[in-house]
Parts: structure tokens; C-alpha cells; sequence
């Protein structure tokens, strides 16, 4: 068994199994590449080689091949699907401050202002606010795009079967141009709300670093963002969420998270504080502001310092999510006892002063 580094898995198979020595075989010519799924995962620092198989391209056949072994903090060990090898091969190393739309050919279209509407009306057209582009066919490459969403911006997206999504700051979605007649899959780094077309010939699975969410047509949230607790919130429906060797089927009304490498029972919970960002806002009854501090940092990339004590400190009410974080943060200022000062992407906290 080997150990591999993470931080190029592709790359680094390809140029340590790239010789003239090597001899494919025909049928294995035109196989799929296939790379580390969890390389995407933070806290994962173990690989193990179990197995090899073939990777064609243009020039020459390299044999190359990966079966991880789990981390203990997500799914099951196994070979990784399609669209998660796009996706763990494609991250960008930065997130832009506009909306991006990465397209299938690698070609990337910016989008401006603060939420966008991306909509594929039919196969090969995208409708882009209003704008429409053609995205033509490419057997050669798989047909991926993807939508970055950066910090304090969202974006909604319809995708080829009519399911409707919304993206929230700080996400990255991966999905196909067309599903085609199997499993309708997406890869999910960040927080969505989905309404997914009902279609029970093809179920609609969300992948993230630690869960699947199977669904075949209901409306859900998903709360994936690197390094922190994910769950799923259930709206309207069933959903069969998997993580680690734990399966559970959830009601409406209900959230499971994933937890020490497993997940939690489900739990109820009140649905409009989960999915309100949807509108634009978030919603509170008596949230600790601790909590409160965390959900702005990953919307607005902000990094709180805290000095003073905020234990028993909670916030009620709905918080507008305005593009100036200032807003938002002096909303909170007024309705709590303390002293919010922001340093480019730090906010100190402090006790209120004395009057």
C-alpha cells in the first residue's frame, strides 16, 4: 500500500506512470481518467493505492488508478463517480468577487451585480439574465459546467430537468449540461436550496465531502461548506441522506447532520431559520450570537475576534442581508450590548461602552 500527497493526485500519477514501457490494450484506450475524490476534503491526509486502471489521452494511454480509503468524516471508501473527479480536478484556486459561470470548454463568463438568474431552457441554450448562449457539444471533454458563487452574493439556477436551485455566498456547484436517462447528480461545495422536478426513473443526488442526499422530487436545503458540521434540512418530502456507513430517511421538518463520521438522528427543527437566506434575510428566535457571528462569516468571508463575553447574548428578529456588511453588522450592534468595529475582512468585538 502507498501514501499519496494530495495536493495534485492527477498530476502526479500521470507524470509517475507515464513511460514508453507501458502497454494498453485497445478496449482500455478511451477509458475515463480517474483522480482522488478526497482531495477536496480538508481534513483528509490519508490515500491509499488499492488498485489501478487506464487513462487515455490524445497523445498516449497511462495506466493510473485510485480507490481512497475514507477519512473516518464522510462517505464510504470507493471509486469515485464521474462528476466528482470533474469536480475535485477543476476547483479554482480563487474565488472571484463576481459570480462566475465556468463553462464546459473552460471558458469562463463573469456575471455582475449582487444575484444572477442562470436558466437551461433547452439542451445546448443557457439563458443567462435574460442573455442567451449557446453552448455547443463536445464529445471529447465531459459535458460539466460549473457556478462560483463568491462571499455576499447568490444566485439562482434552473437546471436542464426544470429542477430549480438557489445558490448561497461562498458556493461552488458542479453539474451536468443534460442529465441524460441515469441518475440526475450534482456536487455541492457551499449552501443550496433545491426544488427538485419529480422524476421517479431518475433520482436526483446531491454529492458533498461527507454526505449524499437522494431524492426523487421534494424541496430541501444543503449546508456543505468546507471544515465545518454539514447538514440537511427537509422542507417538503423525503430524502435518504448518507454519510460514513450511516443512512437516514428524514420528514419535513426535520435535519440530520453529519457527526464524528457518522450522522446524527434527525432532529426537528424550525425550517424558515435554515432556508430564509433565500429571501434575502435570516431569520432568528433567541440564536445564540455566537452562532449568529459564524453564519456571517461564511456569507461575508469576515473573521470574528472576540472580546468580551457573549454566552448568554441571542439575537431575534430577521437580519437583512444587505451587500455592505456594515449594515448588517450595525443592525446587530443596536439590538445587543456590543461594540462591533470591522478591519478589512476582521470584526472586532467588544463591550458596548460606557455611557
Amino acid at each position: 500500500m502507498g501514501v499519496v500527497d494530495t495536493g495534485n493526485p492527477f498530476k502526479d500519477f500521470l507524470q509517475m506512470l507515464c513511460s514508453d514501457d507501458i502497454k494498453v490494450s485497445e478496449e482500455e484506450i478511451g477509458r475515463s481518467w480517474i483522480a482522488v475524490r478526497g482531495a477536496a476534503r480538508r481534513r483528509l491526509r490519508r490515500v491509499r493505492i488499492l488498485t489501478f486502471a487506464t487513462v487515455a489521452s490524445v497523445a498516449a494511454a497511462v495506466a493510473a488508478v485510485v480507490i481512497i480509503m475514507g477519512d473516518g468524516n464522510g462517505k464510504d471508501a470507493s471509486v469515485p463517480g464521474d462528476i466528482e473527479i470533474y469536480a475535485l480536478n477543476s476547483k479554482p484556486d480563487v474565488m472571484n468577487r463576481d459570480i462566475q459561470l465556468v463553462m464546459d470548454d473552460e471558458s469562463v463568463m463573469t456575471l455582475g451585480g449582487k444575484e444572477s438568474n442562470i436558466d437551461y431552457a433547452s439542451p445546448g441554450k443557457i439563458i443567462v439574465d435574460q442573455d442567451t448562449i449557446i453552448n455547443s457539444a463536445d464529445n471529447f471533454r465531459p459535458r460539466y459546467n460549473q457556478l462560483i458563487v463568491p462571499y455576499g452574493k447568490r444566485t439562482r439556477l434552473r437546471l436542464s430537468d426544470g429542477s430549480l436551485l438557489y445558490a448561497n455566498s461562498a458556493t461552488r456547484i458542479v453539474y451536468p449540461l443534460d442529465f441524460g436517462t441515469g441518475n440526475r447528480e450534482i456536487y455541492v461545495e457551499g449552501e443550496v436550496y433545491l426544488e427538485v422536478a419529480h422524476d421517479p426513473d431518475r433520482p436526483f443526488i446531491v454529492l458533498t465531502s461527507d454526505m449524499n442526499v437522494r431524492v426523487l422530487g421534494t424541496r430541501f436545503n444543503v449546508f456543505a461548506y468546507p471544515g465545518v458540521e454539514q447538514n440537511v434540512v427537509l422542507v417538503e418530502g423525503s430524502v435518504n441522506v448518507t454519510g460514513g456507513k450511516d443512512s437516514q430517511i428524514i420528514s419535513p421538518g426535520q435535519s440530520v447532520s453529519v457527526k464524528d463520521g457518522g450522522l446524527s438522528r434527525p432532529v426537528a427543527v424550525e425550517v424558515e431559520s435554515y432556508v430564509s437566506w433565500v429571501n434575502n434575510a435570516l431569520t432568528y428566535e433567541k440564536e445564540p450570537l455566537s452562532s449568529v457571528f459564524s453564519r456571517l462569516g461564511l456569507y461575508y468571508g469576515l473573521e470574528f475576534e472576540i472580546n468580551c463575553d457573549i454566552e448568554h447574548m441571542y439575537l431575534s428578529g430577521k437580519l437583512m442581508l444587505s451587500e455592505d456588511p456594515v449594515d448588517v453588522l450595525s443592525a446587530i450592534a443596536f439590538s445587543v450590548p456590543v461594540s462591533l468595529t470591522v478591519r478589512g475582512s476582521r470584526v472586532i468585538v467588544a463591550p458596548e461602552p460606557e455611557k
